[in-house]
């Protein structure tokens, strides 16, 4: 079902049974009672089945950043994006809602060798015009040389330096009711990474194939 804020509108979406409980909204912190009906009707055509499903313990299975994953749902706070925006919120979602679970890595070694590269052409330059100067006839001029090599080695520390702050993005994407949202890891986090998502994976196809009895 869709909740709406009744104070500033803020929409999410979560599970039919938030309807008629008090909530308190992420963006603007109003408590209101969440209002609405769910958009399919419940046949229950199958009464031991759903008891059976009533009877599923719900228990925990880990933590990826704040949040909290069981074995039936993921609640916590995390970052999403709708277009180009980037807002965080909270989530309460039933397993099977998710719809993808991806790792996505992002090497930023072309742009670490392109810096190296800038940094080696641009010592090179001025070297070569602290040459030029030095061994020019006007004395003013050979006094001056120094000033492009320094400026020169100054300039290749400074970019050699943002060569090395660059590092490898990684991040961890739920992609729910066809928004995504992210888990940032650091680069060196990727194994840790991929074993969350296969986490994620395996509890949700679980609860998909308890679902279905």
């Amino acid at each position: 079902m869709e909740i709406k804020c009744s104070q500033c509108g803020f929409t999410s979406n979560g599970p039919d049974s938030l309807a008629g409980k008090k909530l308190k909204c992420p963006k603007c912190g109003v408590e209101f009672v969440a209002s609405g009906e769910s958009a399919f009707a419940v046949v229950d055509d199958n009464p031991v089945a759903s008891q059976y499903k009533k009877a599923i313990v719900e228990k925990p299975i880990g933590k990826i950043g704040t949040l909290e994953v069981t074995n039936k749902r993921v609640q916590g706070m995390i970052q999403r994006v709708i277009g180009t925006r980037v807002e965080n919120t909270n989530i309460d979602v039933l397993l099977n809602l998710i719809t993808g679970i991806t790792v996505n890595k992002i090497s930023c070694r072309g742009h670490r060798i392109a810096l190296n590269i800038l940094a080696s052409l641009w010592t090179l330059f001025c070297m070569i015009l602290g040459i030029v100067l030095m061994t020019a006839n006007n004395g003013r001029q050979a006094s001056e040389a120094w000033m492009p090599m320094l400026i020169g080695a100054i300039g290749a520390v400074i970019l050699c330096g943002m060569s090395k702050l660059i590092k490898d993005r990684i991040w961890l994407t739920l992609s729910i009711s066809g928004v995504n949202h992210f888990i940032p890891f650091a680069a060196s986090q990727l194994q840790e990474a991929e074993a969350k998502c296969k986490m994620l994976k395996d509890a949700k196809s679980e609860y998909e194939r308890i679902a279905c009895i």
